[in-house]
């Protein structure tokens, strides 16, 4: 079955609920709870079988329709790791932007720029 006609099964709805419930009902990086969509960590298992409609649903993230967004701009179909979240709000409670924060989440940007520091960059 095609992705965007798995988006309007029931299957896919009630799956979608469970998600944004099981995560507090707002965006793992933001906490707003306007336009929440979901974000699949992964579309395929580690034997590269598809896992729709049978996502757990710790890999199905909610994040607002700007953070997912976001997301995909800097990070394609990347897979998210476990520690995404948090590394994006502890970089927002320090000052960056929502877009620098998501932008930079996946890497450490002194080991990235090999050492040099990123202008305009906190560390």
């Amino acid at each position: 079955m095609l992705y965007k006609k798995y988006l309007f099964t029931t299957h896919w709805k009630n799956k979608r609920k469970e998600a944004i419930q099981s995560w507090g009902n707002r965006c793992r990086f933001c906490f707003t709870d306007l336009n929440i969509n979901i974000h699949h960590k992964r579309y395929r298992d580690r034997l590269d079988k598809s896992i729709l409609f049978n996502e757990p649903t710790k890999y199905l993230i909610p994040l607002c329709s700007k953070c997912h967004g976001l997301w995909h701009k800097y990070h394609g179909k990347r897979i998210m790791g476990g520690g995404e979240w948090k590394k994006v709000r502890k970089w927002i409670k320090v000052g960056h932007t929502l877009d620098n924060a998501i932008r930079f989440c996946v890497f450490n940007p002194k080991e990235f720029f090999n050492g040099s520091k990123l202008k305009g960059y906190k560390y």
